[in-house]
């Protein structure tokens, strides 16, 4: 399926017979994403150069992540509520560069950790908590930002040049390998999908109902004041 969907993107655009075909550009894009190899030795998986490996991998990475409005999608407003499980706060880890986020989705906030600032839209966590209630705060937000951080694990176990890293010196090729293995994540997914979680458990979460923090407040410190001090 795959390939199929790719290949008009990596057919060689020549008539010799040396040209490498469309499926040995994937299969060995495919095996530096799950194994993290150098070059030269993903080179002499396919008898190529490592130079030619380079190409191979960059060219099949930018196929696949053409994907992505097929494959990667940010849900809707009642998408998250049912299936983000109605939390106090929704946890959207995005890097600013990729992603900016605008209030689309109402009473949603993107969590990021303290090395960003905390935002109207971007929710941080307390760098120094001193009261209980800041330390509750805290609590919170670590376990909601745990089911990123968790898919986050998945995905880099799946495909090792995530952790070991690719090596690359263009953010734009590191970008798009990236994008590359999220579109086979979720490709994989759809072939055999995560295991279901008991909605029971999440249901009985209490819920924030009519949150709605003033203009130009601090929604941070508006939800330790209104909601965390009860």
């Amino acid at each position: 399926m795959l390939l199929n969907e790719i290949k008009h993107l990596l057919e060689p655009q020549t008539q010799r017979n040396t040209a490498i075909s469309s499926m040995i550009q994937l299969l060995l894009a495919l095996r530096f994403y799950a194994t993290g190899s150098f070059l030269i030795t993903m080179g002499d998986f396919v008898g190529v150069s490592p130079m030619s490996a380079f190409c191979m991998v960059h060219r099949a990475s930018e196929a696949i992540a053409s994907l992505c409005s097929e494959f990667i999608k940010l849900p809707t407003t009642p998408q998250i509520e049912a299936e983000l499980f109605n939390i106090s706060i929704h946890s959207l880890t995005v890097r600013k560069n990729l992603l900016y986020y605008n209030g689309a989705f109402g009473n949603v906030f993107i969590l990021g950790d303290s090395a960003y600032p905390n935002g109207p839209y971007l929710m941080t966590p307390l760098t120094a908590p001193v009261t209980p209630v800041q330390h509750l705060f805290n609590e919170a937000f670590i376990r909601t930002r745990n089911i990123v951080e968790h898919t986050f694990g998945v995905w880099s176990r799946k495909f090792a040049v995530l952790h070991i890293g690719s090596r690359f010196h263009k953010v734009g090729r590191t970008l798009h390998m990236i994008i590359a293995t999220a579109v086979l994540h979720n490709i994989a997914r759809k072939v055999q999908p995560a295991p279901q979680i008991n909605p029971n458990i999440y249901n009985a979460i209490p819920q924030l109902q009519n949150f709605r923090p003033p203009v130009g407040a601090d929604v941070r410190q508006y939800l330790i004041d209104t909601y965390l001090q009860r």
